[in-house]
């Protein structure tokens, strides 16, 4: 989907090339920075967080920190015996 693709007059104003950008660049760089542990993984902008996500969130920064820390221990081990 291109921005040409639409013929209508908003694809050519400002809010149009946003929304686009918005749809196309942000929201999979929000997706990707969830998914390595960067930003909240399970988070909804229309109403305010439940415990369930408040925990799952603090468990998937754990498991992402001790996975990175297992990585590094691993290399450090193996580069030095």
């Amino acid at each position: 989907m291109s921005i040409q693709e639409h013929a209508d007059e908003e694809s050519k104003s400002i809010s149009g090339v946003l929304g686009y950008c918005k749809q196309r660049i942000v929201f999979p760089y929000l997706r990707l920075l969830g998914i390595m542990g960067l930003k909240p993984f399970l988070i909804d902008t229309t109403t305010d967080m439940c415990k369930f996500a408040l925990v799952m969130n603090k468990v998937y920064i754990i498991f992402v920190t001790l996975v990175l820390i297992i990585g590094y221990t691993l290399q450090y081990l193996t580069c030095f015996r």
